[in-house]
């Protein structure tokens, strides 16, 4: 009796492959992905793996700047981390990506920069009350960077969490536990502080990936609104349409203040705004960036 097969291997020893593949996964594949594990291969491990990841950054950034810029410190830093570490950052709903040097100032014109920070920010910053370079993106010689993909979720009454929180919802618990940052019955990434963030989570979320906690940060204003706006086929893109805000690296006036925003209330990509430091709000959560 010819046995009927699926990739090579038969229907029943399949079947059983599928089940162990989605109970050790939990998240959905691509059909390729799926191919290469019924070929006893990884299905995460791709040939020419830093080319495709290359190839797509050149087209985001074609389509956002219209302009090239040079990869060679992208690829030699994904090239440094290998393609294992990249699988393990994907998992965490983590993206490499290259910040070139470019100063976003309110008169450029880029053809995927639809929405720019509103006139507040600007004004803010001509007046010297933001810190540091609040327009410049990538600092002075481009960047490589970590970045969560996740979309910001809705405001429900203070019971938002953030989707298949992987990478945060563990250390949050953690952290909360030990009485380290306020408590939450959720594993929630709303109502911290910028101060718990920076001095109790940025060090744990650091550890767990393996850095050094002066690589991990929150993002800043600009790279908030340029980032969401570039990554077009990532959850992120919709940051703008969600009613809730996220905290900003970016000091204003003093270290007491930050800088916070995004929500659909106030302009989307381009709503910015200033709170306390140490303040706790429902409705405003945070995405950490990390810098290779």
């Amino acid at each position: 009796m010819r046995k009927i097969m699926v990739g090579g291997v038969p229907v029943g020893e399949a079947s059983g492959i599928m089940q162990d593949f989605w109970s050790k996964i939990g998240k959905s594949i691509t059909w390729e992905e799926f191919k290469r594990f019924l070929r006893r291969e990884n299905p995460f491990i791709v040939e020419n793996w830093l080319d495709a990841i290359v190839s797509r950054e050149k087209r985001l950034h074609q389509e956002f700047f219209t302009k090239k810029f040079d990869y060679s410190k992208f690829f030699a830093t994904l090239e440094k981390y290998g393609q294992v570490k990249f699988v393990e950052w994907k998992k965490l709903g983590l993206e490499p990506h290259f910040l070139p040097s470019v100063e976003m100032l309110q008169d450029k014109k880029f053809p995927g920069w639809k929405v720019k920070p509103e006139n507040w920010f600007f004004e803010k910053n001509y007046e010297g009350k933001i810190f540091g370079e609040p327009l410049q993106l990538g600092g002075g010689n481009g960047q490589v960077v970590l970045v969560d993909i996740r979309c910001k979720p809705a405001y429900n009454n203070g019971e938002q969490m953030w989707e298949s929180d992987n990478l945060l919802a563990g250390i949050i618990i953690q952290l909360q536990a030990e009485q380290k940052i306020a408590y939450n019955p959720k594993p929630s990434r709303f109502g911290i502080s910028v101060l718990e963030i920076e001095q109790k989570v940025v060090p744990a979320l650091a550890t767990k990936l393996g850095l050094e906690p002066g690589q991990v940060r929150l993002e800043r204003c600009i790279e908030f609104n340029v980032l969401s706006q570039l990554l077009t086929d990532t959850p992120r893109v919709r940051d703008g349409e969600t009613n809730t805000w996220v905290w900003f690296a970016d000091h204003f006036k003093s270290d007491e203040s930050r800088l916070h925003g995004g929500g659909s209330g106030g302009g989307g990509f381009a709503d910015v705004g200033c709170s306390s430091a140490g303040a706790y709000w429902g409705g405003t959560s945070f995405r950490l960036l990390a810098v290779l």
